[in-house]
């Protein structure tokens, strides 16, 4: 009703978790409250509203974003005047739970729900208002309030949200829904925008970037997207995230290896190299298919640089396997790496060091 509505201005703290997607989301976020005429805050103790933007893609994300809430839940509770507000992939995922284990939460948004703190801010907002996600959930477009949180030389670009991918490991289609893309004219838009107010580099970023664009009416591509945003003026630096091995096209190689505004550089998550292994994950492709990619890489261009992470004791992975990968990476002299260690409970125990367990105060983040 209209007298439940809020109209004095309210002063907003926010605790942003997890990936540079995220990132952009709570950017959105900041931008929506400087647009309904409140004030952020960089304090906890000056808000009247807590805003945590949560990750709930691995047991130490959802952890860590437990624990965050827990503790600016007792920063309420000792206050006695401020609301929490919980946004993002955890009350995604775990809408009813988070509802029923945590009172003290005012309000829960999910991962697609941005605009929805405008209603929070103004107190016409249900208590649960986390989304449904499909096709047509909210994705931020140039026209969307957005305020950066870091320095404003560098900052990312979310050029599609979701994944369609059937991988074995992975829940981001549960806490992102499927493949949607922003249309080429609006990504142009907001660099152009972005780089009028002291941008020099862009990271685009998306679940899977190279999938860009093939969702849409017409297709679109990353080799359009790319062609149109290099002839932005005072762009100096393009960076890609988040390549899928098998999508990684001659087009894009080339232009990653001569064009001077577009990074050396190429985030592809191969997670292993042994085809059964590959083939129990649901990735789509072998080990031939990853060979192939570094040699197409290295063959364009000695100046590329790879980045990748490998995931390993996935069920079913044998000595064997484990070598397998052992050898394609030593083979290529990598500078630095990265695992993933799978379930302790595998046919091969990880071979990565686990950072030390995290004690979760109260109560236990959700398992998937």
């Amino acid at each position: 009703m209209q007298e439940d509505v809020i109209s004095v201005s309210q002063r907003v703290y926010f605790v942003s978790l997890g990936c540079p997607k995220n990132q952009v989301d709570t950017e959105v976020m900041l931008g929506v409250v400087a647009q309904e005429g409140h004030e952020l805050v960089q304090d906890a103790d000056d808000a009247d509203m807590l805003v945590v933007n949560t990750c709930g893609f691995i047991d130490a994300a959802k952890e860590e974003s437990i624990s965050t809430i827990l503790e600016l839940a007792e920063l309420k509770k000792a206050s006695g005047n401020k609301k929490l507000v919980v946004t993002g992939c955890l009350s995604q995922r775990y809408p009813d739970e988070l509802s029923a284990e945590m009172p003290e939460v005012d309000h829960f948004l999910g991962s697609a729900d941005q605009l929805g703190l405008a209603k929070v801010l103004d107190g016409t907002a249900p208590r649960m208002a986390v989304s449904v996600l499909g096709k047509r959930s909210y994705l931020y477009d140039h026209a969307t309030p957005r305020r950066l949180s870091g320095g404003q030389h560098s900052a990312y670009v979310k050029i599609a949200e979701g994944c369609d991918r059937p991988c074995g490991f992975c829940i981001i289609p549960k806490l992102r829904g499927p493949q949607r893309s922003r249309r080429v004219f609006s990504v142009v838009e907001e660099v152009h925008a972005l780089v009028e107010s002291g941008t020099r580099e862009i990271c685009l970023v998306a679940q899977d970037s190279t999938k860009y664009g093939d969702d849409l009416e017409p297709a679109a591509s990353l080799e359009m997207l790319l062609d149109a945003l290099v002839k932005i003026d005072g762009l100096e630096w393009i960076r890609l995230h988040y390549a899928y091995p098998t999508a990684v096209t001659d087009g894009l190689i080339e232009r990653i290896a001569d064009e001077p505004r577009i990074a050396t550089y190429l985030d592809v998550p191969m997670q292993h190299v042994d085809t059964e292994v590959l083939r129990r994950m649901r990735r789509g492709y072998g080990e031939k298919q990853v060979r192939d990619l570094v040699e197409r890489l290295r063959n364009a261009s000695s100046r590329i640089w790879l980045r990748t992470t490998m995931l390993v004791g996935h069920p079913g992975e044998t000595e064997d396997a484990y070598r397998r990968l052992y050898d394609f990476v030593a083979k290529r002299r990598s500078t630095t790496s990265a695992c993933s260690p799978g379930p302790e409970k595998t046919a091969l125990r990880p071979r990565c060091s686990r950072s030390e367990s995290r004690t979760t105060p109260r109560r236990n983040a959700p398992r998937n």
